[in-house]
């Protein structure tokens, strides 16, 4: 799947969540706040997933001479949902503010997906050729395998650190996820390699 199909399916997840954010009706309080929590990590994933296409858009726009104003814009809505939802992730449903603050995230990030959808992504088919767009598009998705095998990891071992031997296997798990996240590294810097070699 290309970058732009990526990204656009992430935003309707996130709309989808955002709508359940919004309306938590039958949830109980450990349900809600694993759904902040789960609004939170797909919002910082979000993110990161567009540091890659974004980093990608600068170059060919700025080679190009097109305005990387939306960029800028993008960049800056990205640190504020980020803000938003790790002070969301960190109070209580029910909370004084609590509610306050889903409707302005909420609002923050509906803002950011509409600015992206009818601008930049928009924009980004005709600057970025479809090769790149599918590259970047590979590029996400192995990013995200490795995030969720981090998350994975750190899901199995959070149950074992109270047994004995828990912080050896903390260690091996943790030195196993950054093996991970080297070989992903790896592999993009042959594949960069590669295709300099064939552009020569």
């Amino acid at each position: 799947m290309d970058a732009l199909a990526l990204l656009r399916e992430d935003h309707r997840k996130l709309e989808r969540l955002l709508e359940r954010l919004e309306r938590p009706e039958g949830l109980d309080r450990a349900q809600h706040r694993a759904l902040v929590a789960q609004v939170e990590t797909t919002i910082r994933q979000h993110v990161d997933d567009e540091g890659i296409f974004y980093a990608a858009f600068r170059q060919e726009a700025g080679q190009r001479g097109i305005d990387r104003s939306l960029l800028d814009i993008g960049v800056e809505q990205h640190n504020l949902i980020v803000t938003l939802a790790g002070e969301l992730a960190g109070m209580a449903p029910g909370e004084d503010g609590f509610d306050a603050k889903v409707r302005v995230l909420v609002e923050r990030v509906r803002q950011h997906l509409d600015t992206e959808d009818t601008g930049l992504l928009t924009a980004a088919e005709d600057v970025i050729s479809d090769g790149e767009l599918i590259d970047l598009g590979r590029r996400m998705e192995e990013r995200k395998r490795v995030l969720a095998a981090q998350r994975e990891l750190a899901a199995t071992v959070e149950p074992l650190t109270g047994l004995r031997g828990g912080r050896l296997v903390a260690v091996a798990a943790l030195a196993a996820a950054a093996a991970l996240a080297v070989l992903a590294g790896r592999r993009r810097s042959a594949r960069g390699r590669r295709r300099s070699t064939v552009l020569r």
